[in-house]
């Protein structure tokens, strides 16, 4: 299985690469103002510490090309499903040409909220790439 999603990942590149389609990588990721450090060095006898804020949070969704075009949003609440649907539906409606955008089986992409939005998604011209029968799909359209 690996194999063959590789594979159409390197078609998708292909057609990204000729301009036929815009291709986007997908996650979320946290920034937090506590501060993590797992060692350090410092010289005998001199103490070092590093003050933080604890308790901030930042959630950042966000989607990039490899010509480093972007979305993004941000929240201090958690992301959810609704909150992925909410960008991948206002993305859909600002493309202007075949858009896939590859994420990774985190629950909230995988959500059935989000399965039900696919088919509007796609008649818009936004597919997600997780399922075998996407190449398909697009070769047929």
């Amino acid at each position: 299985m690996y194999a063959y999603k590789k594979e159409q990942l390197a078609e998708l590149e292909g057609l990204a690469q000729q301009g036929l389609i815009e291709l986007f990588y997908g996650d979320e990721s946290q920034v937090c103002s506590a501060g993590y450090v797992p060692y350090g060095w410092q010289f005998p006898g001199e103490e070092v510490c590093i003050r933080v804020e604890k308790g901030f949070k930042l959630n950042c969704w966000g989607l990039i090309s490899r010509q480093n075009k972007l979305h993004w949003a941000t929240t201090n609440q958690r992301i959810t499903a609704a909150f992925v649907g909410q960008q991948l539906d206002s993305l859909s409606l600002s493309i202007h040409r075949l858009t896939v955008v590859v994420l990774d089986n985190a629950r909230v992409h995988r959500a059935a909220s989000i399965q039900q939005m696919r088919p509007l998604w796609e008649a818009r011209g936004l597919y997600l790439f997780f399922f075998a029968d996407l190449l398909s799909s697009l070769k047929h359209r």
